[in-house]
């Protein structure tokens, strides 16, 4: 008797399957038909490609202190930037003038970017001024003001920082009170936020709600920052002093940087199908 055998061990597609299944019905009488071995497939769903959130930190802060250029209307003081990704310089000052003197900021030979500037009534300027992606090592800070004046001058650099759309949000606002508060509404999530502040005694003063942290202070400025993340929506940065004083504040918030896209993969799926093996003779 001629014998001849039909089997299959092959994986493959769903539909192929079921070929190799029909076949065997009508190759095989039931009662012939063997067991019918599980086949285990693995397969991994696609995965996703999503923005990764980097976290701000700051790396250094300085007094740039206090200076009244007398050559060429430019307050020039060194300030290092640290080698880190994603890098902001702020810097915040005030011009000891009741007239709006400043005609232009750099640092490292760049131009800075102005985000707010306050006028008290009678009392000073305040400025605040970023740069995106400073150069790293030790540079000037040139703060160009026409008619000379005195300028007192602070700065910070942190990494993490979005390279685009900044500011995420700022605001200022001036008075003569004991107090000071400004409001802004940050949009983007895990901002950090940072104020500059001039006031005219000289005083000590106490941060709250958003701001937590005064970085340095001297001949009557501030600079704050939150040291941390805040919520988006309305953020409230307030300064207290213990007697009135003549008071202007600018505040921003910066958003952290995506990074580049980190792969997500997706969890692995195993299935599980009968595979006849068919054989006649």
């Amino acid at each position: 008797m001629m014998s001849q055998s039909l089997t299959s061990d092959w994986l493959g597609p769903a539909p192929d399957v079921r070929t190799w299944l029909y076949a065997d019905a009508y190759l095989r009488a039931p009662e012939r038909r063997a067991p019918a071995p599980v086949q285990r497939f693995w397969w991994r769903e696609p995965g996703l490609y999503l923005p990764l959130s980097c976290a701000i930190s700051r790396n250094n802060s300085q007094d740039l202190g206090l200076d009244n250029p007398t050559t060429g209307g430019a307050y020039t003081r060194s300030y290092t930037v640290t080698s880190s990704s994603d890098r902001s310089l702020k810097v915040g000052f005030f011009a000891d003038q009741n007239t709006d003197s400043v005609t232009g900021v750099t640092y490292a030979g760049s131009a800075m970017t102005l985000i707010d500037k306050t006028f008290v009534p009678g009392e000073r300027y305040s400025y605040l001024y970023v740069q995106l992606a400073p150069a790293t090592g030790a540079n000037n800070v040139v703060i160009s003001v026409s008619p000379n004046c005195a300028v007192q001058a602070f700065a910070a650099d942190y990494a993490g920082v979005s390279q685009t759309g900044m500011p995420d949000a700022f605001g200022n606002n001036q008075t003569t009170a004991t107090s000071i508060s400004k409001a802004i509404t940050v949009v983007a999530s895990n901002c950090w936020i940072v104020a500059n502040l001039r006031e005219s005694a000289g005083a000590a003063a106490t941060w709250s709600n958003a701001i937590t942290t005064e970085l340095r202070a001297s001949s009557g400025g501030h600079f704050a920052d939150s040291n941390g993340t805040v919520g988006t929506g309305s953020q409230t940065t307030t300064c207290t002093f213990g007697g009135a004083v003549a008071m202007s504040m600018e505040v921003a918030s910066f958003a952290p940087s995506t990074g580049g896209p980190a792969f997500i993969a997706a969890p692995v799926v195993n299935l599980e199908y009968a595979v006849r093996r068919a054989s006649y003779w």
